[in-house]
């Protein structure tokens, strides 16, 4: 979801010196949520399930007014394939070459003359 907050003007005029004066001292996000006079939200929409969100705006009733999804329904979709999707993990991706091995430069120094680490733990 994002929003953006518009200033007090674009609120009603008689509300306009009460809402140009509300504060908040430790919140200053929330702080100009109060002296805001409209807020444009937009919350995105999973594709086919506009009329749903439509249905819910205007009625107050959720999943077009039946029970809600459970798993194997048609319109269940399981938080895997959302974080999938979301990221962009369609499976059987080919790769386009061959990996390569990367070498980065490091701060880090050896201590020891022969460059070997300690043994630690046997």
């Amino acid at each position: 979801m994002t929003y953006s907050l518009y200033p007090y003007f674009w609120g009603r005029k008689d509300r306009w010196l009460d809402t140009s004066k509300l504060s908040n001292p430790t919140d200053p996000i929330f702080a100009s949520f109060l002296q805001a006079g409209a807020a444009r939200v937009v919350v995105p929409v999973r594709p086919g399930y506009e009329m749903m969100v439509s249905h819910y705006l205007a009625t107050d009733q959720v999943w077009g007014g039946g029970q809600i999804p459970h798993v194997g329904d048609e319109l269940y979709i399981s938080i895997v394939q959302e974080i999938q999707e979301q990221q962009d993990a369609a499976g059987g991706g080919t790769p386009e070459d061959e990996p390569w091995e990367v070498t980065l430069p490091t701060t880090l120094a050896i201590l020891q003359q022969d460059g070997k680490l300690p043994v630690l733990f046997s």
